[in-house]
């Protein structure tokens, strides 16, 4: 049949101690050598601890120390030889002080007995229990307070915070300071464990199950704060459904009660109709009971999640493979943009041609110089034409200054002349378009001389440097005296 283990530490409810026993402190230098840095000790004769379990055998843990003496174990009132918990200091730790025979399944009690005023200590206590048939595995099932298995009498007597919360089994916990409020717990298992905290605040309180006689004796009330301790424990109640009542029997005034959860322990054969099983110590549910698998079926599972990932890492692989040649592809591909209603695909770019320039008079006969008017040119890009107007072109010809055009003599013969003769070769010149960086050619007029005009007309439209000789021949004039200083020349 499945067997388990129950560790009891020194500070739990279920080991009743007389009110000699104390808690261990800091005080002790050697306090860390004990399990969960914690012991009871006593130093007065005649001192107990004593505790009931359900199974075959026990271990009582301790120190043996040069200031530690003689005690003596009873079991179901049977007593065994003394035995001495000397040691050479610094002394022994987290060792045997006792040892039980093995003994039959049942309901044992056991008590330490300290002989004489030397010390002796508790650190903590270990028993085995069995249940179920050979050849089973063990159910544990926790449950935790707020299922409702649980039943709190009266109901608004119990409260959901209790001092330290956090410290609970998923932070949650039920809680009573009323005197007469009890809890019960109804299961289906062999044996059951309550676990809650333990400390300065806590409360006597006593136990029955399925009806019987009260356990008496239990307290909570401790030197220090525990949280998650085993409160009472019974084991090998048989198959079927059983339930545990838990009284709040306080001795003084501020003590509480709380509860944190409940380990269920069952077979298989003790659950009709369940074939589900674990070890124990492994499973830990809440309110039903976990299914143990065999190391051929974790190994299968293994197995099965391993290849799901490689299918999944090598569909992975593929789409990311896939997506990288696509976006090769679009850089291959020709890039095609809209420009307005045609598209231009991967085509070297072309521009329009230059648009001509074709420079014409804008007078109506086709004259370079129209009569009674200013020049005027007119210059024709496409569909636009840029006139300069005869005010700008009056503004800087050189006859501004004096206030005579060219026009206002074209009645006398060189305007005319120089009108006639122009027609036909401006219209030449204006057509034809001279390359790009080289002068624009001279009209034929250009040329001509200038000796048939009369000297007081050609005067009148020259520029007059007064104190300067003229030259209004046909030879050009001195150079050498137009680069004399003005102030030279009298």
């Amino acid at each position: 049949m499945p067997q388990y283990n129950t560790t009891v530490e020194d500070y739990s409810p279920v080991l009743i101690l007389s009110a000699d026993w104390t808690a261990g402190t800091s005080s002790d230098s050697l306090l860390d050598l004990y399990s969960d840095s914690s012991f009871t000790l006593t130093q007065t004769d005649g001192g107990t601890a004593s505790f009931e379990f359900n199974g075959t055998s026990f271990t009582i843990f301790g120190s043996k120390r040069g200031n530690h003496g003689v005690y003596q174990v009873t079991i179901d009132g049977n007593s065994f030889a003394p035995e001495s918990g000397v040691s050479k200091d610094p002394g022994q730790f987290q060792v045997p002080l006792f040892s039980s025979p093995p003994l039959v399944q049942g309901l044992h009690t056991v008590t330490l007995t300290n002989q004489g005023n030397t010390f002796v200590d508790v650190d903590f206590i270990t028993w085995e229990s069995s249940i179920g048939t050979s050849n089973e595995q063990l159910v544990v099932n926790t449950v935790q307070d707020t299922d409702p298995a649980f039943t709190y009498t009266p109901a608004n007597s119990w409260g959901t915070n209790p001092p330290s919360i956090g410290t609970y089994s998923g932070s949650s916990g039920h809680g009573t300071a009323t005197p007469g409020a009890f809890m019960t717990y109804t299961f289906e298992g062999d044996g059951v464990s309550l676990y809650g905290p333990v400390g300065p605040a806590g409360s006597p309180f006593s136990v029955s199950v399925d009806g019987g006689n009260p356990v008496i004796g239990l307290t909570a009330n401790k030197q220090f704060f525990r949280p998650q301790v085993l409160l009472y424990a019974a084991t090998n109640l048989g198959g079927g459904q059983h339930t545990v009542k838990v009284a709040y029997e306080p001795t003084q005034p501020g003590q509480i009660f709380a509860i944190d959860f409940a380990n269920v322990y069952t077979t298989p054969s003790l659950t009709p109709g369940s074939n589900r099983a674990s070890t124990a110590g492994n499973a830990t549910t809440t309110g039903s009971a976990t299914t143990g698998l065999s190391g051929g079926a974790v190994a299968g599972i293994v197995i099965a999640l391993l290849f799901i990932l490689f299918i999944l890492a090598g569909l992975l692989f593929f789409l990311r493979r896939r997506k990288s040649r696509k976006n090769r592809r679009s850089l291959e591909t020709p890039m095609i943009q809209s420009l307005g209603n045609r598209d231009i695909v991967a085509t070297p770019g072309t521009y329009p041609a230059q648009p001509s320039v074709r420079r014409y008079p804008s007078s109506a006969d086709g004259s370079y110089f129209a009569s009674g008017g200013a020049r005027t040119l007119a210059v024709e890009t496409q569909s636009q034409a840029y006139v300069p107007s005869a005010a700008s072109e009056s503004e800087y010809s050189p006859t501004s200054h004096y206030g005579v055009t060219l026009a206002e003599s074209s009645s006398q013969q060189y305007g005319v002349a120089r009108a006639e003769s122009s027609v036909s070769s401006s219209q030449q010149y204006h057509n034809s378009d001279p390359m790009k960086g080289q002068p624009l050619p001279l009209p034929p007029s250009a040329s001509q001389s200038l000796a048939h005009i009369p000297a007081a007309q050609l005067r009148a439209n020259r520029r007059v440097v007064p104190g300067r000789s003229q030259d209004f021949g046909p030879a050009p004039p001195d150079y050498m005296q137009a680069t004399e200083r003005f102030g030279n020349a009298i």
